[in-house]
């Protein structure tokens, strides 16, 4: 077992018997009340057997109920801030490794899917040279606009690499600053509803 998981044992064993200290003191305020009622009454009545029994239930009860909150308030500090730091140190490592074997693959992965775009990228390029000698062959003109896609487009069409923006419906703006995020949202490859998970863990650092 890890120092991290031991820690976290400790965490919920720590959960249980406070959610049970809670019941219990939550039973005790209403029985000290009860109580202080009941011996408030007895002593109207001047019958002081019960007042004395109701007074010193009230007090055990009083009692009773100081202590739990005392070990509830022992229950909410577990670690010192050297034990944590030292199971996330021993953790961290572990995750460390793993994480740099991961992205070491992930990264060749990225290589290889710009090698297999740039591949399509030449194709294309290729295609287009013939294209436009083939408009020469006809005097076919472009009809382009300057800063335009070319006419051929329309007069020669063919198959293109998508160059558009999707400008997905987001529930707020992509603040992940990586190319990453922003590439696989746009491609379509990543579901928008992840994008709350990518702000938090990619940009913001913190579970969801």
């Amino acid at each position: 077992m890890t120092k991290l998981e031991k820690l976290l044992n400790e965490l919920e064993q720590a959960k249980a018997s406070k959610a049970d200290l809670e019941k219990e003191v939550a039973k005790l305020k209403a029985d000290k009340e009860r109580l202080e009622k009941e011996a408030d009454a007895a002593a109207q009545e001047g019958n002081i057997p019960l007042y004395r029994e109701k007074r010193d239930a009230a007090q055990l009860a009083t009692d009773t109920l100081f202590v739990r909150n005392k070990q509830a308030e022992k229950l909410k500090i577990l670690a010192t801030e050297d034990e944590a730091k030292a199971a996330w140190k021993e953790y961290a490592e572990s995750y460390n490794k793993a994480f740099a074997k991961s992205w070491a693959t992930y990264e060749k992965a990225r290589r290889d899917l710009c090698a297999a775009f740039l591949e399509i990228v030449n194709a294309q390029n290729e295609a287009l040279r013939m294209r436009v000698k083939c408009a020469e062959c006809a005097g076919i003109p472009e009809d382009g606009k300057a800063y335009s896609p070319s006419g051929y487009d329309r007069s020669l069409p063919m198959k293109l690499i998508p160059d558009e923006r999707d400008n997905l419906h987001k529930p707020y703006p992509v603040y992940a600053k990586g190319p990453d995020v922003t590439f696989f949202l746009d491609a379509k490859l990543c579901d928008p509803a992840k994008l709350n998970l990518l702000n938090e863990v990619v940009h913001w650092h913190k579970p969801v």
